[in-house]
């Protein structure tokens, strides 16, 4: 009787972790903390989204954008993967994105899952009102902060097709100026490490979609088991990175220990 019962309660917390962690968003409040921010800077707020991956319009996945709107922010970042296969899993999405870019300027990159649809999805976004970065450095005024540095990579697998030299070219044009980078992957961190630059948020890893308690996230696609940038925050020198969880499933539709989230992420010097 007594296995019976553990059985079942193991079975019941699963459920329910199951059901917590596709439906229950949390809403992540961060610091990222630099000695060397700009004073002007200090108190910018970001919004950062991942990793919707849309399924198709009548099996919507989470919707994020009630929660959004309550939200306080400066400039809103969409780092990749907001579909699986199809521009249709965006579409639905294409009304709150838009009325997004009415309060506060939103800048997008692509992920794996929109490589092989990149100029239609650039398109899609560009209409409303989305600025695409795709392996260029704009500067941007945000309110009363003023310029802000933006670096906006492609996913990670196109990187690689020419040994990683847009990376690098762009990363090493810096100026010691404070920047934010913008990729899908994390992995871009490794090249980020030798270098002054700020702060990079990254996803794909969706913390591991299936977690245990208290342990890191055990796999991720691209760094396989155990990955060195799992999710959370990372610092090296000068620099900090955070990698969401994400928003949404792929292939492996589920996610057990591990709550969909959206961050608003303040830099403050400190």
């Amino acid at each position: 009787m007594k296995i019976a019962a553990v059985g079942f309660s193991l079975a019941a917390v699963s459920i329910v972790s199951y059901i917590a962690s596709k439906r229950w968003l949390a809403v992540r409040r961060e610091q990222a903390v630099f000695d060397w921010l700009p004073e002007r800077l200090s108190g910018l707020k970001i919004l950062h989204i991942s990793d919707i991956h849309g399924n198709s319009p009548d099996k919507m996945n989470l919707d994020i954008w009630p929660a959004i709107e309550a939200l306080d922010f400066d400039l809103a970042v969409i780092t990749g993967d907001m579909i699986i296969s199809d521009l249709d899993q965006i579409k639905p999405h294409l009304p709150s994105i838009y009325r997004l870019s009415r309060r506060a300027p939103v800048f997008y990159v692509e992920g794996n899952h929109e490589m092989m649809l990149f100029e239609e999805m650039s398109d899609l976004l560009r209409n409303a009102g989305v600025t695409v970065l795709a392996n260029e450095r704009q500067v941007w005024k945000i309110g009363k902060y003023g310029p802000v540095s933006i670096i906006g990579l492609r996913d990670y697998n196109v990187l690689l097709i020419n040994r990683l030299a847009d990376l690098a070219r762009l990363l090493s044009a810096n100026d010691g100026k404070f920047h934010l980078i913008l990729s899908h992957e994390p992995q871009v961190f490794e090249q980020m490490k030798r270098m002054k630059l700020g702060l990079a948020l990254t996803g794909h890893t969706h913390g591991g979609q299936v977690r245990i308690p208290a342990f890191p996230t055990l796999y991720a696609p691209g760094q396989g088991f155990l990955p060195e940038y799992g999710d959370g925050w990372y610092c090296e020198g000068y620099n900090k990175m955070y990698v969401s969880r994400g928003i949404g499933v792929t292939l492996f539709p589920v996610r057990m220990f591990n709550r969909p989230e959206i961050a608003v992420i303040e830099c403050v010097r400190g």
